[in-house]
Parts: C-alpha cells; sequence; structure tokens
C-alpha cells in the first residue's frame, strides 16, 4: 500500500516540469499536523522559512502517544530540516530530511526509556486551498542511530501518516 502510494506521488511529482509556487510576499510558513499512530494519537508543528522558490529551512517538534497495552512507547522529538517543494499547479509535494532530538518514553525494563540524537525523513503532498493556506497528507518517520539499545530494535523509531495544515504569512 505504502510502495503505491510513494510511486504516485512521486509520479505527480515528477510527471512535468516543476513549476515553483508563488508564495508572494510570504517568508514564512506555520504547519500543524495530527494523525494517529501505533500508540494513538499523534500531534506536531513545524515552522519553515522559506528560502528561494522551491527550499525552505525550519523546526519541527511532535508527539507520538504511548501505548502500554500493546508495548509501543511515547515519542517525543523536535529538530531541524531542509525541506525542498516541487511544485505543480496548485500541488506541493516535498521531501524533508532532518536531524534533532527524540526522546522514548519506553513502558518496559529494557531497552528503556531514552533520549538521543536521531535523524528524520518526511514525505508530505498539500493543496493549496487559497493563496495562503494548504491542506494536505504527511508521513513522518524517526530514526535512532545512536542509542546502541534502541538501535539494535531497528532504526525506525517512529512511522506515522499525518494530516497536514499550512498557513504562510
Amino acid at each position: 500500500m505504502f510502495k503505491q502510494l510513494f510511486g504516485l506521488l512521486i509520479g505527480l511529482a515528477l510527471s512535468g516540469a516543476a513549476f515553483a509556487q508563488d508564495y508572494g510576499l510570504s517568508k514564512h510558513a506555520v504547519y500543524g499536523a495530527f494523525g494517529f499512530g501505533p500508540g494513538g494519537f499523534a500531534l506536531g508543528a513545524d515552522y519553515e522559512y522559506l528560502g528561494k522558490k522551491d527550499y525552505g529551512i525550519g523546526g519541527y517538534v511532535r508527539m507520538y502517544q504511548k501505548d502500554d497495552d500493546r508495548g509501543v512507547p511515547g515519542v517525543t522529538a523536535f529538530g531541524g530540516f531542509i525541506r525542498p517543494h516541487f511544485n505543480k499547479k496548485a500541488w506541493d509535494f516535498y521531501v524533508s530530511p532532518g536531524f534533532g532530538i527524540i526522546n522514548i518514553d519506553d513502558n518496559n525494563a529494557s531497552p528503556g526509556d531514552a533520549t538521543t540524537f536521531a535523524a528524520s525523513l518526511a514525505f508530505g503532498l498539500l493543496y493549496d486551498l487559497t493563496g495562503t493556506a494548504a491542506i494536505g497528507v504527511e508521513n513522518m518517520r524517526h530514526f535512532i542511530w545512536f542509542d546502541k539499545d534502541w538501535r539494535v530494535l531497528g532504526p525506525l523509531v517512529a512511522d506515522t501518516l499525518l494530516i497536514k495544515f499550512r498557513v504562510l504569512f
């Protein structure tokens, strides 16, 4: 399912020449995100400074709920990213690699709670509703590279599909 969705997003983004969206005088964007992950509710927010018309840099914060019954840890992550935009008419596809700090609130004795550095990767597709507002979806992933206790379980600690809103100002 995810491979088909990802293929569709890539095909849409690369189906023709990418035309940069005219952000007008807007140089800042604020994003809100919510969804459901393996542990329950997920919330997030981003701030992005729009550089040229095809990329931005900024920061993110994400909170994923813990589920003791299913053994899913709670995750809080914040960090920075660079976000290239591939615009086609009212559609904005982006790939957003980043790096930050992640806190894992585990419900098991092993590997336990941890705070460490982590990489992130997000893929998103937004539809421009007005000149300043957009809505879409994002797949956000957090990878642990530096904590050996969590890394042996697999580097991917959070993988969630979120509904995302953007407001330009």
